[in-house]
């Protein structure tokens, strides 16, 4: 695994995933305990807003201002040739949409366990030949990473109905 050794030189590297100042990884990347057949995956950091509202809007009236909060934070990003399984839970009082992520360390112990909704899913894009996905890893502590072998991803729904 490169994350805790020598960075590759970006001016040296091939990879335009770490010319951009990525990291690639090679985390064993699993949907609920089934190994998914990753063709690349990498940590790479970059900026995005953490927006409140993008514009409020008052008695029919656009304000015409937004706000929210420059942040910057680690995104975890890999293609596999199989989606992310989906599986639904049964809900008692509301409609419910969350992914778990649960890091495991080499003698496969949960070291980190993570449930959250579409906002740490940046991007999902897929067709009939793979799938992309990248996770925004604000929550996760950037040390949990040099002790993690395995990350086991699912999404849930569930619905009152």
């Amino acid at each position: 695994m490169l994350l805790g050794q020598d960075l590759p030189n970006p001016a040296t590297s091939t990879s335009t995933f770490c010319q951009l100042g990525g990291i690639e990884t090679s985390f064993t990347i699993s949907t609920d305990s089934v190994v998914l057949p990753v063709l690349s995956q990498g940590l790479i950091r970059r900026g995005f807003s953490y927006a409140d509202a993008d514009y409020m809007i008052e008695h029919g009236e656009p304000l015409g201002y937004g706000y929210g909060i420059g942040m910057e934070a680690l995104f975890f990003e890999f293609t596999s040739q199989e989606p992310i399984d989906t599986q639904f839970v049964a809900a008692k009082w509301s409609s419910q949409r969350f992914y778990r992520l649960e890091f495991f360390d080499e003698k496969n112990q949960l070291i980190l366990r993570l449930k959250g909704n579409h906002s740490i899913l940046n991007l999902v894009y897929s067709n009939a030949a793979f799938t992309t996905y990248s996770f925004v890893f604000r929550a996760v502590p950037a040390i949990v990473l040099n002790h993690t072998k395995r990350i086991d991803i699912a999404y849930y729904y569930s619905s009152r109905w």
